[in-house]
Formats: C-alpha cells, structure tokens, sequence
C-alpha cells in the first residue's frame, strides 16, 4: 500500500538567510508586500501556488512512496521572502525517478512575486499578481486569474492561460497553447502544437502597446477567436482560421488551409498545400484594403463588399495530370483567357487560366494565385 506523508516546511531567520531541512509539521512565513517566492526543484516535482488574503507564505509538500522520508527538501527565509528547492544529493536519482509522485502546494499573498523552476513536472498558480516567471522541463502550465507579468516556459507540455490581465510571453516546445479571456499584450508560442485565442484583448489607451495579435508556432493549427487591430499569424505546418479581425489579417502556412470569416481591412494570405476561403467587410472606402492570396495547390474562395474599388488580377496555372477543369468564377464580369495549347516548362505541360479587370477607380490592387485549383470572386449579398 503506498504510503503518503504530508511533510511541511521549517524555516527560521528574517534578514540572513536561515535554512532548514524539510520535516514533519507545518510552518507559516510572516512576509511583506513586494517580496517574492523562490521555488528551484532541481530533482522535480509538480509545483502549485495560489493565492490568498493573508499577509503569510504558506509551504507544503505531498509526498507518496516509500522514499518519502529520504526527500532532500531545504527551505529558507531571507529579507527577499521564501525559497523552497531540492539538492542534487545522494538522493537524486531515486527521487527524480518518482518526481510525478510528488507535489509542492504554496499558498503566497495574492500580490507577490513567483520565479519558479522545476526539472519536470507541472506547474499551476492561481489568483496571484505580479512579476511571475518559471520555467519545467516537462509538464503542463495552467495559469488562471493572474495579474502583471507573466513569462512561462515548458520544455514539453500544453499551456494554458486563462481569466488573467497580464502582459508577457507563455510558450511551449512541444503542446498546445490556449489564451482565453485574456487582457493584456501577451504572447502564446509553440514549437509544435496548436495556438489559440479565444476572446484575447489588448490593453487600450496605453501609449505603445502593440495592439496586434501576432503568434509563430513551428507545427500546429493557429485559431484567433478576434483581433480588432490585426493579426500577423505564421505555422509551418497547420490550418490558420480567424472568426474576426480588423485592419489586417496577415497570414502564412506552409501546409494548411487558410479561413478568414470576416476582415475590415487588408488581407495576405499564402499557403503552399491547402484552400483559402476569407472574406471581407465594412466600408469599402477610406482604408487600404489591398488583397494578395496565393495558394500552391488549392482552391481561393474571396468575398468582398459590393462597392470595393479594386484592379484584379486572377491567375490559375494549370499543370497537365489527367484533371485539368479548374475554373475562374466571378461576380464581377472579368475578362477571363485561357491558354489554348499546352506549352513545357521544367519537363512539364501547363496552361495558364486568367482573368482580369477594374471596378471603381481601381486603387485597391488584388491578386489572386494559385496553382491546380479553382477561383471564386465573389460579390458580398449575392
């Protein structure tokens, strides 16, 4: 039957630092506003910090398994606040094997400072504001209702960020990422998963804030829910889609459709294997509302407002593979030409599929591209 201790933290001293080995009991730290807790588990171990209205530093730790009692716990309090770590002693390596099996639980004043680090393990904090920082080798990140800034790594593991106003980075290199109910100029990254914002909103009113939801990830789906001053979205491999956005929607996929349900404003968007499908609202004067979509093999599929002046430029190449009836359709009586024979190009046979015109005075330039694939323009209400 495994065992399970509940082992909490001695600590003594205020302006030296006075250091303790972890042993049974529980201890409460006396601190005050502006210091910070220190956490460096250097054997690993899931870390959990919440917030609460007291004006202490609460530490405990659960431990299960019949190494319990052999755990190089240490913990100290300086005049900066309270450091907990573990040692890489005699007993790392039955320790770090059984790191899943253990969790540190502090309870820290809901305005303190946090920088902690784990070998492995996850790491979630609650209801604290502050200069929050940490980083584990692997496991999750769950952070909710957090205030001031955040910059949170995991090696491998998803994140998640929610009902907080905080500016910062979160990223992972390996998981998904999820902002959702989030205020505040914070970026989410990911080295292979998926990215999403779900009602993310930046700050306003506040200078030079960079208004504009911008997210890399290296493999993954992007998905931004809104982005009222634009969004610059870029994944190597993964389906872009934004529900909402203003001023600009700016992405790029290397393999992935692109879906675009509303812009009010200027669109680029490229993929090399995928469809593109975006449209576009509001007035259609007043603003730069140039368009530019390219697919490599794929369908384009574009709406804009009824009275945008534009000079479009479609071109459908089209290479010889036993299908070969891709279309142009428009609302806008373009002059489409098709090549009539076939002509070679780097041991190939391809035609060229065009079509062209203006409307208006022409000032808003839109090109449309792709290769093996139909095109529709269409006229927003009809």
């Amino acid at each position: 039957m495994m065992k399970k201790m509940i082992l909490m933290v001695c600590g003594l001293g205020l302006v030296l630092a006075s250091q303790s080995v972890l042993a049974a009991g529980e201890k409460t730290f006396d601190v005050k506003p502006g210091q910070r807790l220190v956490v460096d588990l250097k054997a690993g171990g899931k870390i959990e910090v919440t917030g609460w209205k007291k004006s202490s530093v609460l530490v405990q730790v659960v431990v299960k398994g019949k190494e319990s009692q052999d755990m190089p716990f240490m913990v100290r309090q300086t005049d900066e606040g309270v450091e907990v770590e573990t040692q890489l002693g005699d007993h790392f390596e039955k320790w770090s094997r059984n790191h899943g099996d253990h969790v540190l639980r502090v309870q820290v004043p809901e305005k303190f400072d946090l920088k902690l680090r784990s070998l492995g393990g996850a790491i979630h904090v609650t209801g604290v504001s502050g200069e929050i920082s940490g980083r584990t080798m692997g496991g999750d990140l769950d952070l909710q209702r957090l205030g001031g800034v955040v910059y949170m790594k995991t090696m491998g593991g998803d994140v998640t960020l929610r009902d907080s106003h905080v500016d910062g980075e979160v990223r992972t290199m390996g998981g998904r990422v999820l902002l959702e109910d989030v205020v505040g100029d914070v970026k989410g990254s990911s080295m292979g998963g998926n990215v999403i914002y779900r009602n993310v909103k930046r700050k306003s009113g506040e200078g030079t804030t960079d208004a504009v939801v911008r997210i890399s990830t290296m493999g993954g789906a992007v998905n931004v829910d809104d982005a009222p001053k634009g969004a610059d979205l870029h994944t190597m491999g993964g389906q872009i889609t934004v529900k909402s956005a203003g001023e600009f929607v700016k992405a790029k996929t290397m393999g992935g459709d692109i879906l675009i349900d509303t812009v009010d404003g200027w669109i680029e968007a490229k993929t090399l294997s995928g469809d593109v499908s975006a449209r576009m609202v509001g007035d259609p004067a007043g603003k730069d509302r140039h368009i530019e979509i390219t697919s490599l093999s794929g369908d384009i599929e574009l709406t804009v407002p009824a009275k945008l002046s534009m000079d479009v430029e479609i071109r459908v190449t089209i290479y010889k593979n036993g299908h070969n009836e891709y279309r142009i359709k428009d609302d806008f009586n373009l002059e489409v030409k098709a090549d009539k024979e076939w002509v070679e190009k780097n041991g190939k046979q391809l035609k060229i599929l065009r079509a062209s015109g203006r409307t208006g005075d022409g000032r808003n330039k839109v090109v449309l591209h792709t290769i093996n694939g139909n095109v529709t323009l269409r006229k927003a209400g009809k």
